[in-house]
């Protein structure tokens, strides 16, 4: 057989084999072909729709949002899907939160090999993610945060999930963050983002990773992010290059911590760092930053409105080495060009160029030395050298300021905007220190060294009135310590000092306002007469006391007017003692204008050629005061004393006095509180207050010379009481007004104001005077008696020695006063003075027969006041009275009075005493001549005392009889 023959044969026997094996196993051909028709099938035209439904439904209900895809397509064969027009939408609202165009997923065939999900690439097109947050703060996601962020039950650990993805891509990426807190928005596009290759397991090859990512912020800077990493490696780097350029600072300005009364006007920052970072397993982590970050075209503004700015052309910071994870030295260099501070177009410090390059910062010691010298206004100086730490934060700082305009610095020395300082000089020399406190937490801060303001003018903004100011202020000896608290001054020097203090037509102190305003707090009203009366104390009318203060009790202070009756004043923490010690306080030709605008027509005083000093100040040892000044320049003004301020309790004890001030000025107050103005009048008042305990007690010597009423103001808030007889009764005949006011009262009670306690006496001082002319009349010449009034013992008209002693005063006191007049009123009282009266008039019927049987015997009896009985002359005498008596008496058999012993007949000629209204009458009219014969014979002309009609009243109770003489001026 040939040979072509032999091979036809073979390969026939091949064809019979192979379409036998086809035969035998052609079911299973089908099947496998089968079911790659249907893989495929499925995958290209069930899966996708069946996808898409699953999609949207389950994670509509786990978001709580609408989900939507626009189309899924899937390549079985490629092991691929595409994901078109996916979208999350807002909880409300129709926006979406979360949407791309397009997500492109290719798993890789390895994934069998490695048994974990192995991606091969994954391409997200146009992400775009839009977060809110509102007004109160909260993110548009919170709910989603608070779902995801709860921990579900555990399960048995499996280890760390293994995958690994490579080829990522992100294109045209966008994130905006709409914050309505903040009232800012922040956009984030054009990102991009490359990475070749991230995994949780090792490779078997060194294998770098060079990710990359770009985008812009706000449009208007790029940043980019270039690095490579070799992540499965037992020797562990990476590096990433940031480069940021013309990041605008004042579009992420409101997340930067406060700046402290600072607006960024403006700022462009741009970074070029390298960041490595290596670590070898079972070694530390090294890593390094090197590069430059500048920060270009700052200006800083003052929030609150006061004219100044800060603008810098560069500030750059150049690392050359920088571990912050070791405790190596930073080799840096930093360099600070054309740095202005300046007042509207005016520059007033100006730092042409600052180079520290080539410092090196030890992280050893943690300490870097420096050293500033600058010039500011072309004539202030500033000096400062030493050295600065962080581990932990200190500073030893050599300071030598001199003549540093403050009116640069507005926003950190006078940061209330309705003030402005014009002009003014600081000055200082000394150092600063800081270290940690001894919890670690707190600065322990210490400032020693001399200070001083020249020149100083601070203006109200409103009105442009001068507010504050002095030629000089020297403060020596400083050494203030912190932690604890701890402040020393040798001593406080003013020259020409001068201070308005201003009431505002809203009755709130102008200078208080302004000093509270750098706390954001409200000052105090003052000289407002209707919150003073709203906060005032109730007053009663009643005699001079003793104060009767105790914690928690009601308490009655006693003024020259009344009894002040306040609240319990309550419990207080203990006070401590101030740690402060001043050596003297001292000022020369001082001036204090006092402006009330609240007060119509306003008034105006001036406190000039204030000279004197204070101190020591030490708490706990009272300091001497010594003061002398004049009120509107005429009127001499000297203040002496004793005070600690700074103990645990206040304690003062200093007296004042001035002489002759010029009543006219004060027609505002009297105007507004009484209803007239003053033509005339001296003022010269003479007060010691003591306070101790924090309880005032004072003394307040009024002395007015020729008072006169002016003409009459209307006013709602003027006494409604006959203001001219007060002022009469209160003047004496040389038109002299002489009173003492004591002042008492706590410091602690919450209502207790020295202001209007004052206002209070006074106002009750004059109703007093017109309303109770004689009650006051005790309080200036009897020693607080109320001569309102003088009692008698029941049933007689005889003025006992309490009562002369009282008609003394008044007969004292109308003396010294021609034009008053009084009116007596007898007061019979209908109940007590009966008994007595009866009594009485039987012992004036039985001395009336003694005194008949002296005339017929002819010897001298006088009045029957003057005839005395015995007691064995008694029976006789009583038996005559008896007998001649008009009434039915007890006969004998004979029809003859009969005798009866003395108890019986004193018993009927008392049950036949006539006691009926007129004899009360007469015994009222008895009193009322008694009195006015005795005051006329005290000195007082007959023209000038009243007798008027009696009265008979019933008693007010039966422990106060009613029988008196009443005394009220005509």
């Amino acid at each position: 057989m040939s040979q072509s023959s032999s091979s036809s044969l073979l390969q026939h026997r091949h064809v019979q084999k192979a379409v036998s094996l086809v035969q035998r196993h052609r079911r299973w051909l089908y099947a496998f072909v089968a079911i790659f028709v249907v893989f495929g099938l499925l995958g290209f035209f069930w899966l996708p729709g069946f996808a898409k439904s699953k999609i949207e439904t389950l994670l509509s209900e786990q978001l709580h949002r609408p989900v939507t895809v626009q189309h899924i397509s899937i390549n079985p064969y490629a092991l691929s899907a595409t994901v078109e027009g996916f979208r999350i939408g807002e909880k409300a609202g129709d926006g979406a939160l979360f949407k791309f165009d397009s997500l492109y997923v290719n798993v890789s065939s390895a994934s069998i090999v490695r048994m974990a999900p192995v991606i091969s690439a994954v391409k997200l097109v146009g992400p775009e993610v839009h977060l809110t947050r509102d007004a109160d703060g909260q993110l548009s996601i919170v709910d989603l945060i608070e779902k995801f962020s709860k921990p579900e039950t555990e399960k048995p650990s499996s280890g760390p999930a293994r995958f690994a993805v490579s080829n990522i891509e992100i294109e045209k990426g966008s994130f905006d963050f709409d914050d309505q807190l903040k009232k800012s928005h922040q956009h984030v596009g054009n990102i991009a983002l490359g990475l070749p290759f991230i995994a949780s397991f090792a490779s078997d090859d060194d294998v770098w990773v060079q990710p990359h990512f770009s985008a812009t912020l706000n449009g208007k800077a790029p940043i980019n992010l270039q690095g490579k990493a070799l992540p499965f490696s037992d020797h562990r780097e990476a590096s990433l290059n940031v480069k940021l350029s013309d990041f605008d600072l004042t579009g992420v300005d409101e997340y930067a911590p406060d700046l402290k009364g600072l607006k960024l006007l403006s700022g462009l920052l741009d970074t070029d760092l390298n960041v490595t970072f290596s670590q070898i397993d079972g070694k530390p982590a090294a890593l390094s930053v090197t590069g430059d970050v500048v920060l270009r075209k700052l200006g800083v503004d003052n929030k609150k409105g006061l004219p100044w700015q800060v603008n810098g052309e560069r500030l750059a910071l150049h690392l050359k080495q920088f571990d912050p994870m070791l405790k190596q030295p930073i080799d840096a260099g930093f360099d600070l060009a054309n740095l202005r501070f300046k007042q509207g177009d005016k520059p007033e410090l100006l730092v042409n160029t600052l180079d520290l390059s080539d410092a090196h910062v030890d992280m050893a010691t943690h300490k870097a030395s420096f050293k500033l010298d600058a010039t500011t206004n072309g004539r202030g100086h500033l000096a400062l050298s030493g050295s600065a730490g962080w581990a932990p934060v200190s500073a030893d700082v050599t300071v030598n300021a001199d003549q540093i305009d403050l009116v640069a610095l507005q926003g950190f020395v006078f940061d209330a905007p309705s003030v402005i300082a014009t002009k003014g000089a600081l000055s200082f020399k000394g150092a600063i220190k800081a270290i940690p406190g001894d919890d670690k937490t707190a600065f322990n801060v210490a400032v020693t060294g001399d200070a001083g303001i020249t020149d100083l003018y601070v203006l109200d903004k409103g009105t442009h009135d001068q507010l504050l100011g002095w030629s000089r202020v020297d403060v020596s000896g400083i050494d203030v310590k912190t932690a604890p608290l701890d402040v020393g001054v040798q001593s406080i020097a003013a020259t020409d000092l001068f201070a308005r203090v201003t009431v505002t037509p809203e009755g709130k102190l102008r200078l208080k306002d302004v000093l509270s305003e750098r706390s954001g707090t409200q000052g105090d009203s003052a000289g407002n007469a209707d919150s003073a009366k709203s906060a005032t104390p109730t007053v009663e009318a009643g005699d001079q006391g003793n104060d009767n203060q105790a914690s928690g009790k009601e308490t009655k202070k006693t003024t020259g007017g009344g009894t002040v009756t306040t609240a319990p004043a309550p419990v207080t923490p203990e006070r401590k003692s101030l740690p402060i010690r001043i050596g003297e306080v001292s000022t020369k030709n001082g001036n204090i204008i006092y402006n009330d605008l609240f007060i119509k027509p306003n008034y105006r005083a001036n406190l000039t050629q204030l000279n004197g000093k204070i101190g020591p100040l030490v708490p706990g040892k009272p300091g001497m005061i010594s003061i002398k000044g004049s009120i509107n320049r005429a009127a001499p003004l000297t203040i002496t004393g004793k005070v600690d301020p700074f103990g645990k309790e206040l304690y003062l004890d200093m007296s004042a006095s001035a002489k002759g001030i010029d009543m006219p000025g004060f027609s505002p107050y009297s105007g507004r509180y009484i209803g007239y103005a003053i033509d005339k009048g001296k003022l010269s008042v003479d007060v010691h207050y003591f306070i101790e305990k924090n309880e005032l007690r004072a003394e307040n010597h009024i002395f007015l010379d020729q008072f006169t009423l002016g003409q009459k103001v209307d006013s709602p808030n003027a006494l409604s009481v006959p203001i001219g007889l007060a002022i009469s009764l209160l003047k004496n005949s040389r038109g002299e007004i002489d009173i003492n006011l004591p002042l008492s009262g706590s410091l602690n009670d919450p209502q207790f104001s020295i202001g209007s306690l004052i206002i209070t006496v006074i106002k009750n001082l004059i109703v007093k005077a017109a309303t109770a002319p004689f009650t006051l009349l005790g309080s200036l010449f009897g020693g607080g008696a109320d001569l309102s009034h003088v009692d008698f013992a029941p049933g007689y008209a005889r003025i006992t020695p309490e009562a002369d002693k009282a008609l003394d005063t008044i007969a004292k006191a109308m003396a010294d006063r021609p034009s008053m007049k009084t009116e007596v009123t007898g007061v019979a009282d209908s109940v007590n003075d009966v008994p007595d009266l009866k009594q009485a008039t039987m012992q004036r019927l039985v001395k009336a027969q003694k005194l008949d049987e002296l005339a017929k015997e002819g010897k001298s009896g006088g009045s029957l006041a003057d005839v005395t009985v015995s007691d064995a002359e008694y029976p006789k005498y009583l038996e005559r009275a008896y007998k001649a008596a008009k009434f039915d008496k007890p006969r004998n058999l004979i029809g003859m009075t009969k005798s009866l012993p003395v108890p019986e007949m004193e018993k009927l000629m008392l049950a036949n005493m006539p006691a009926d209204e007129e004899a009360l009458r007469a015994l009222a009219d008895r009193r009322a001549h008694a009195v006015a014969a005795a005051l006329i014979d005290k000195g007082v002309p007959t023209e000038r005392v009243f007798v008027v009609q009696s009265k008979v009243e019933a008693p007010p109770n039966a422990e106060k009889p009613a029988g008196r003489v009443d005394f009220s001026l005509r």
